[in-house]
């Protein structure tokens, strides 16, 4: 992404390109199996960020095309604490951006 930004947190990563169209706001969410070994999680971690950006519409421009990226092993915690830990670093991650 030669026009976009990179914002690193500690197991997720937010890219972020402006668009001329308002249409064309988009989130997309890539969970690699090296780092979340199993389906399950995976699908979890995909619902739960698509939860995220969906209840905080209002938050985010409308013109960006948002990619989120797990770089690094995430911890296996109970749901709860695992889904509460996703949407912190979200926070955090859209804070910055």
């Amino acid at each position: 992404m030669k026009n976009g930004r990179r914002i690193r947190g500690e197991t997720l990563c937010l890219y972020e390109l402006e668009t001329s169209d308002a249409d064309q706001a988009a989130v997309g969410v890539t969970v690699p199996k090296r780092f979340v070994p199993k389906a399950v999680t995976r699908n979890y971690v995909k619902r739960v960020v698509y939860a995220y950006f969906g209840r905080n519409k209002e938050k985010h421009d409308g013109n960006k095309k948002i990619v989120i990226r797990v770089h690094d092993t995430i911890k296996k915690n109970p749901r709860k604490i695992f889904a509460r830990g996703i949407r912190k670093e979200l926070d955090f991650l859209t804070k910055k951006g």
